[in-house]
Order: C-alpha cells, then sequence, then structure tokens
C-alpha cells in the first residue's frame, strides 16, 4: 500500500534537503522507493520528474559503499600498494589484556612451527597457549569479535593462539601462509584451505625490543597494549603474498605476550557477513557519548508531553524490533512542527561537535511512550537517514533502570541509563542497539532525532 501523506519527520527531511540544493529528482526517486504515492510527491515538491523513475538513480543507492568494501572502524592502513596492511588502537582494554596475560601464564607449551623442515631451534623460541583447551567465557567473546570486526563467518578462522616471549625470545622472520607445493601445505591447507588474513593483538608494552618488523616492506610496529596489527598474507587472486613475511623481534627486557587468530579461504557459508550499516565509516571513536539536551528545549518538550498525553496513538506491533503486548502498547505522542525544528535546532550543533562534521536533520519522531513489559530487539536504524542520532529522555516512572544495550565501534557492549533531560548521542545505523531487558515500571518516554553529514564525502571514504 502506497503511503499519501507526509509526516512531520518527513517534510523536514524533504525541505531541509531541498534548502541544502539537492537534486528534486532524486529526492523524488528516493521517497518513492519509501513507498509514497507518486501524486502525493508531485503535490509536496510541486515537481515532477522529466523522465519516468525507472530511469532516475536513488542518490542514496547509487553513492553507497560497494558491499565487498573492507572496512573496519577506527583502523589505519599501512600506506604501501604491496601489501595489505591494517593497525587497530585500543581494540582490547587494560583489563582484558592483564584477564588473558594471567590465564595464558597458567599453562604455557614451547611454541612450534608447521614447517617441520625447519631445522634453526633458535627459529621461534617463544611459549604458547592453545585457547582451544580452554573454556573461557572472556576469550571466547574476544574471539568472536575479532571475527565481527573483520567481518568474516567465525567458520572460515582458527580459534586464537596465545604467545609469550621472554628476554631474547623472537620468531625469525616467516609468512603465515603455507607454502604451496610442500609437505607443510598439503598438510594444514588441505580442507581449510589457505591461511588469508592475521590478526595479532599486543598485549601488553614491552620495556625493552619484540617489535613486530615486516622485513621485505621496512614496517616496524612497537607493541601497545591492546591495540592490534592485521594483514592480508595474500593478493587479491589468492596467491600467497611474500611481502607479508615479518620477524617478531627478540625481546631485550621484560617480556611480550601476544594472542593471534588466522582465518582460512574456506569455510561453511558466506564468507563475509559485514551488513551495509557496519560497511560505514565512523565518525567517533567509541560510537556513542551522554549528553544533556538544553534545559529551556528540554522544558519546552516536557510541558508539551504533560499536557498532551491525551494526543497518544497506540503503536501495538508496528515495529518489528519492538515488542509490547495489548495491555500495555507502545504510544506516540506527535509533536507540533515548531517544537520539532527546535528540538533540532538545539541539538544539531551537538552532534556536529561531537561527530565533528555538519549535519542536517533527516527526522524528528514524536515522543514515544514505552510501557510495562517492553522489548526492542537490538536493531541498526536505516542507511539513508539515521546517521548520526540522539535519544532524549524525556520522561520516566519506571521501578527498575531501564538500560539501553549499545554495542560500540570495537563491537564491545554497554549499557546506557538516562535520566528526564539526559540524552545520549550515537551513531545510529552502525551500531547494534536495543533494550533486552523488560521494561518494569509505568512509562518511560523518548524522543528521536536523526541526521546526517551534509557532505557525500564520508560515503566513499576507505
Amino acid at each position: 500500500m502506497t503511503k499519501k501523506k507526509f509526516d512531520d519527520g518527513w517534510k523536514i527531511w524533504i525541505w531541509s534537503n531541498i534548502g541544502r540544493g539537492c537534486d528534486k529528482e532524486g529526492i523524488f526517486k528516493i521517497l518513492s522507493d519509501n513507498g509514497f504515492d507518486y501524486e502525493t510527491i508531485k503535490n509536496e515538491l510541486d515537481f515532477e520528474p522529466s523522465v519516468d523513475l525507472d530511469q532516475i538513480a536513488n542518490p542514496l543507492t547509487d553513492q553507497s559503499l560497494p558491499a565487498n568494501r573492507f572496512f573496519v572502524a577506527n583502523s589505519e592502513k599501512v600506506d604501501n600498494d604491496r601489501i595489505e596492511l591494517y593497525t587497530l588502537d585500543n581494540f582490547l582494554t587494560e583489563d582484558e589484556c592483564q584477564y588473558l596475560i594471567d590465564l595464558m601464564q597458567t599453562d604455557l607449551r614451547p611454541s612450534t612451527v608447521t614447517n617441520e623442515d625447519e631445522i634453526d631451534k633458535d627459529f621461534r623460541t617463544s611459549k604458547t597457549f592453545d585457547f582451544n583447551k580452554i573454556n573461557d567465557p572472556v576469550a571466547a567473546a574476544i574471539d568472536i569479535r575479532i571475527c565481527r570486526t573483520m567481518g568474516i563467518n567465525p567458520s572460515f578462522s582458527e580459534e586464537i593462539q596465545g604467545q609469550i616471549y621472554g628476554v631474547n625470545e623472537e620468531f625469525k622472520a616467516h609468512t603465515d601462509y603455507f607454502t604451496p607445493g610442500t609437505d607443510e601445505f598439503n598438510e594444514h591447507a588441505g580442507t581449510r584451505g589457505q591461511r588469508g588474513w592475521t590478526f595479532m593483538i599486543y598485549l601488553n608494552d614491552v620495556e625493552s625490543g619484540g617489535e613486530t618488523s615486516f622485513v621485505e616492506i621496512g614496517e616496524t610496529f612497537q607493541p601497545k597494549t591492546g591495540s592490534a596489527v592485521f594483514w592480508n598474507n595474500l593478493y587479491p587472486d589468492g596467491q600467497p603474498n611474500p611481502d607479508t613475511m615479518h620477524h617478531a623481534m627478540p625481546v631485550n627486557s621484560g617480556f611480550k605476550a601476544v594472542i593471534t587468530k588466522w582465518f582460512r579461504v574456506n569455510g561453511m557459508g558466506e564468507m563475509n557477513l559485514k551488513t551495509e550499516a557496519e560497511l560505514i565509516p565512523n565518525f567517533t571513536r567509541i560510537g556513542f557519548e551522554k549528553s544533556i539536551m538544553p534545559v529551556e528545549t528540554y522544558q519546552k518538550l516536557k510541558s508539551f508531553l504533560d499536557n498532551n498525553r491525551q494526543l497518544a496513538e497506540k503503536e501495538y506491533q508496528s515495529l518489528d524490533y519492538l515488542s509490547n503486548d495489548s495491555m500495555h502498547p507502545t504510544v506516540m505522542i506527535e509533536l507540533p512542527v515548531a517544537l520539532k525544528e527546535l528540538a533540532a535546532e538545539s541539538i544539531k550543533p551537538i552532534i556536529e561537535e561531537w561527530g565533528g562534521v555538519e549535519a542536517v536533520c533527516t527526522s524528528v519522531y514524536g515522543i514515544r511512550c514505552y510501557h510495562q513489559g517492553t522489548t526492542l530487539c537490538p536493531h541498526r536504524d536505516t542507511t539513508d537517514t539515521h546517521i548520526l542520532s540522539a535519544i532524549v529522555n524525556i520522561d520516566q516512572s519506571i521501578s527498575n533502570e531501564w538500560p539501553l544495550e549499545i554495542e560500540d565501534n570495537y563491537y564491545r557492549s554497554h549499557e546506557v541509563f538516562l535520566s528526564p533531560g539526559e540524552m545520549v548521542l550515537y551513531e545510529s545505523a552502525r551500531l547494534l542497539h536495543g533494550r533486552i531487558t523488560p521494561l518494569q515500571g509505568e512509562s518511560y518516554c523518548n524522543l528521536f532525532i536523526h541526521f546526517m553529514p551534509v557532505s557525500d564525502d564520508w560515503k566513499r571514504l576507505n
């Protein structure tokens, strides 16, 4: 069924985009693709396309990032066209690193090499911890986080392995792929195939030494607590890349601890699992932040809610990620256009400072009030318009705190608690978020405001 009426949120989106000079044919196409009736769009825009809609490219779809693009939030690509090599700071916290170090020290064995023809007893002198022999929930969660960060199906991966290097211990220059045509390749690459990506995380700062040196390209990395280095051992055609040769340099003082995860070219199902939303470049390091709504604007919104609760319209089962029941349905209270514009204008400079970009408001929902027992399944918002967003808590009457559960740009989970007048800024299309715990209380009322960058350059990053 086509939609024959624009709500105030869509009207703000339309005229904001027209105001910044967007092509009306493109806007017409976007609205049509979102289910609006042709005549309704024509009347609102006072404009009719010169060609059939099938001949007009949707600017959002047409300029979106390719589905096969490789992207890891917060990572930095090494500027060298001979190798796909990246760094990623702060992947693990100090507490996570220390936990893994303590765990590894309980059961270490001498490290080995896959090439049994290697006769140099000093080629690899570290100690290894086998995570696949234990059932540790912290290590398992980190293992999955690595897979999700890379966007690779876990069935294509080996389980993480840990190494600890003492003074003078090293792993001489080597590659992680299996050399084709050798016994090593036949033994290890048979069913699961060649090693593709390597993801290595430093668990501590080394007092001296212990660098990772990519000897063929002249790149060296100093161990830094929680930081990762990851690279593709293969060329795009699947052949081994000898420029991935690297040397775990001897530790001069202290010790070095790392965990490593390798990915294979064979597995079960689809290899690449990242959604379109996860390919959107991040604008902030963490991805969300608590803030305060400007007091005057908040007071006007709260006053409107207090005086207009009778305008609430039921939303029971109107959203596929929202769960409630007929006794306690979620309701929406529409705001006057002037109040929506005030809310957007108040939040806009806060969003822009936080996100570091000039932004345009794309949607201001009314005030949604949740009631007893409501849950929201984890979800991501639309990639077309909901890039940088705010949830404002307007009012609540609850017996227990009701957390927003949200993943950050490192796939770490957090709980965010809001009081009236507080808000959370978040990269709503990128980050998985929801409220899994059923609401305990009479009501919890939020306002949602969504923005997107004015410039389209972000769609073509990386």
